[in-house]
């Protein structure tokens, strides 16, 4: 096996992304605050929307892995299957919180500061954390090498071990890049749907509005399942779902002036 070294540029891809992953929700958190002067309550209801909707998303996933599964014998279908699930969860998971623990709130503020504590728990605890960790294996693979990492390793856990590190230290500065640039229209698409649903609650006929919001989400993950059916790179489908978040922050906005101050 090759020796496998982290270029400082790859190293510094992977703190970038973890560092925008992390401050970028908590410099929203506080500047909302500031600016609206909406409460963090929304925030921290955001955050337990989204873990107890992940939660139940795991359990619901087992049904898709289960060996001779439908979903096994077709890739389109378990990759839309996949990106239904979590379109369907998380959008009822916005639609329960919005009209429970926050149904005395009205203002158009409390959306964006739940759809800021939505996206928190994902991008700090998921990527930011993730890629801190993978900054710290590539200086430490850097300084030890696979003799440091693949003590008491089989040579099949070894290999594994290696390949793995090398999918690692391949990714470029640019790519890392991307992904930051992916994780910043990640946030403002989670603030975009809650703000989606949120309106949806105002209206009589809630269920066309709450339902967009479902296919929207849906639409917007199995994009990212692209590069797995084959489709296109991942730096296109990340592109392209960029794009796409875009598009929904931008109808999210005009749903957004019609919403009350308070």
């Amino acid at each position: 096996m090759d020796d496998i070294v982290f270029s400082a540029g790859t190293i510094f891809g992977y703190a970038l992304t973890g560092i925008v992953a992390t401050a970028l929700p908590i410099g929203l958190l506080f500047f909302w605050k500031k600016y609206t002067g909406e409460s963090i309550f929304p925030f921290f209801v955001g955050i337990a929307a989204y873990y107890i909707a992940a939660t139940v998303r795991i359990f619901m996933r087992m049904p898709l892995k289960a060996e001779g599964s439908i979903f096994q014998s077709n890739k389109l279908l378990y990759c839309f299957a996949q990106a239904l699930l979590s379109g369907v969860l998380e959008e009822t998971a916005r639609l329960i919180a919005f009209r429970y623990p926050l149904r005395n709130r009205t203002a158009r503020s409390t959306s964006v500061m739940y759809g800021i504590g939505h996206d928190a728990y994902e991008s700090i605890i998921l990527t930011g954390i993730t890629s801190f960790q993978f900054v710290i294996a590539a200086i430490g693979y850097n300084r030890y090498g696979m003799e440091g990492y693949g003590v008491d390793l089989n040579s099949e856990e070894a290999l594994s071990l290696y390949e793995s590190t090398r999918k690692l230290a391949d990714q470029s500065f640019f790519e890392s890049l991307i992904f930051t640039l992916d994780e910043v229209s990640s946030i403002a698409v989670q603030i975009a749907l809650s703000v989606i649903v949120f309106a949806a609650l105002q209206k009589v006929d809630w269920k066309k509005l709450f339902f967009l919001a479902v296919g929207l989400h849906t639409a917007m993950d199995f994009f990212m399942y692209f590069p797995k059916l084959g489709y296109i790179s991942m730096n296109a489908a990340i592109l392209l779902d960029i794009v796409f978040d875009a598009a929904i922050a931008y109808y999210a906005y005009k749903r957004y002036q019609e919403l009350p101050f308070v």
